[in-house]
């Protein structure tokens, strides 16, 4: 593909879709769609990765045109505050964490596929045009939770990962973060472990690509212990990753904080089965 040709498609994608219903899926699809309708014999994988790249490029011109009108709305708001000497005061606290937290909440009680944009925007006390300052539309907000979600995490496991300490005290400390991590009943974690299905498109391989980089932790605290002789060498570091991650996040289906075990309790045993199963 030329890259006067490749500019080209861009430009009409750019222009054409906002025709469109401003969705992740349906960019993607579009993207998809005319891309193998004008360079039909590119492979899939190609095809796959041009649609992302496109579909990156087509969000932030449909981004900027829709700020732009967004600004000529809010300056005439402006001026009509000013001529009544009025204004929304929720309005002007409006924020993306605002939203995010109050969509979080609204998700885990009712689930995301029953909570519209309205519902939201309702429980800030703003409408839901004042909303598209912000995020993009529900999918986006669904993806704040997750990278939120994400970051919190990661930062402490990283942490361990790295420190200066030996294998067998890394590998509990991960699992002790990872325990705790699950064992949160918190509106976001709440809707980090049931929603996922809801993310599509760029958005879903978007936060594929973190959790792989989480689990990475994981197998590297193993592979470190494996090189320095203290767990067996028979074993993936990979697999028995996803097994821990699996065990401990399961907590998040059972878990109770007034059951009979803490969480902290709880993942002092799952330490103590990893631990022993892959010590010489």
């Amino acid at each position: 593909m030329s890259i006067s040709n490749y500019c080209l498609l861009c430009h009409a994608l750019s222009i054409n879709v906002q025709y469109f219903e401003r969705t992740s899926e349906s960019l993607s699809l579009i993207c998809r769609i005319l891309l193998n309708r004008h360079f039909p014999d590119q492979t899939f994988q190609d095809i796959d990765k041009l649609a992302i790249c496109l579909y990156d490029i087509i969000e932030q011109s449909v981004e900027k045109s829709m700020l732009h009108m967004m600004n000529g709305r809010g300056k005439a708001q402006t001026l009509r505050n000013k001529g009544n000497g009025t204004g929304n005061e929720k309005r002007k606290r409006l924020t993306q964490k605002a939203i995010v937290d109050t969509a979080s909440e609204l998700f885990a009680r009712d689930g995301f596929g029953a909570t519209s944009l309205d519902d939201i925007a309702a429980v800030l006390g703003a409408t839901k045009g004042a909303l598209y300052y912000h995020v993009y539309n529900k999918e986006e907000i669904l993806r704040l939770i997750f990278l939120t979600v994400l970051t919190a995490s990661e930062e402490p496991l990283q942490h361990i990962a790295e420190a200066d300490l030996a294998p067998l005290e890394k590998l509990r400390s991960a699992v002790e973060h990872q325990a705790a991590v699950a064992a949160d009943r918190s509106p976001a974690m709440i809707v980090f472990y049931r929603e996922h299905p809801h993310l599509t498109g760029p958005f879903a391989k978007e936060i594929i690509l973190r959790k792989k980089a989480y689990e990475r932790y994981f197998a590297q605290i193993i592979e470190e212990g494996q090189m320095t002789g203290v767990f067996k060498l028979h074993v993936d570091p990979k697999i028995v990753s996803y097994g821990l991650l699996g065990m401990c996040n399961w907590m998040s289906e059972w878990y109770r904080p007034d059951g009979q075990f803490t969480h902290q309790q709880i993942s002092t045993m799952f330490a103590n089965m990893i631990v022993n199963g892959l010590s010489l």
